[in-house]
């Protein structure tokens, strides 16, 4: 239709591809844009959507389905008791599944949401860590730098104290001298003449010194 294939065509043959095309929009359009298989399968009629039942099966599709007295309940995962040919009971089945569904659907999207938040704070809390470790890191280098240019100006200074200084002599301490010896005299002895010489023969000193004087 598109192509304009359809003004070339008859209008029988035009109604009968667009009879299919409907067709297959009303059966296939749901699932025409689905990227991932359904959760699951709600069947009314078991024998009539006998080829969908056997499709979930091979596709490992739980199936939920409304079973009836001339229907099979073996491909059927989750039974439902019912008679299929009821406008009230499949309205009442299909009304408490979608409802079922909803609830669990919006529980789901909240867990969901949780989950988001808790993996947001998580990674906030990990980046703020980080820049605190990051932070500590750089003060230490920062402490460590100013500390080792202290210690170099500080022994540049020493440096330039100790070129400056004059150098000092080194003072020599006094020498202890042994104390001298004491020279012990020793009493001349005189000869064994003398010390046997009577008193009265001995000569006064001081007149022999007079007698010399006057020669």
């Amino acid at each position: 239709e598109k192509n304009g294939t359809f003004d070339s065509m008859n209008k029988k043959e035009v109604a009968i591809l667009r009879h299919e095309m409907t067709k297959l929009q009303r059966n296939l359009s749901g699932i025409a844009d689905m990227v991932n298989p359904p959760g699951a399968l709600l069947v009314i009629d078991v024998n009539r959507e006998a080829i969908a039942v056997a499709e979930a099966n091979k596709l490992n599709i739980p199936v939920i389905a409304i079973v009836d007295t001339n229907c099979d309940p073996d491909p059927i995962d989750f039974v439902i008791p019912g008679n299929d040919d009821a406008i009230r009971a499949i309205q009442l089945v299909a009304s408490s599944a979608v409802t079922t569904i909803n609830n669990a659907l919006r529980e789901y999207k909240k867990a969901i949401a949780a989950r988001e938040r808790e993996r947001a704070e998580a990674e906030a809390k990990a980046k703020a860590e980080a820049a605190a470790r990051k932070a500590a890191a750089d003060a230490a280098k920062a402490r460590e730098a100013s500390s080792q240019t202290t210690e170099e100006k500080t022994s540049e200074s020493g440096e330039k104290n100790d070129t400056a200084k004059p150098q000092s002599r080194p003072v020599k301490k006094p020498t202890r001298k042994a104390p001298a010896q004491k020279k012990e005299f020793k009493k001349e002895e005189k000869p064994e003449a003398e010390k046997e010489q009577p008193a009265g023969t001995e000569k006064p000193e001081k007149e022999t010194s007079a007698i010399d004087n006057q020669q």
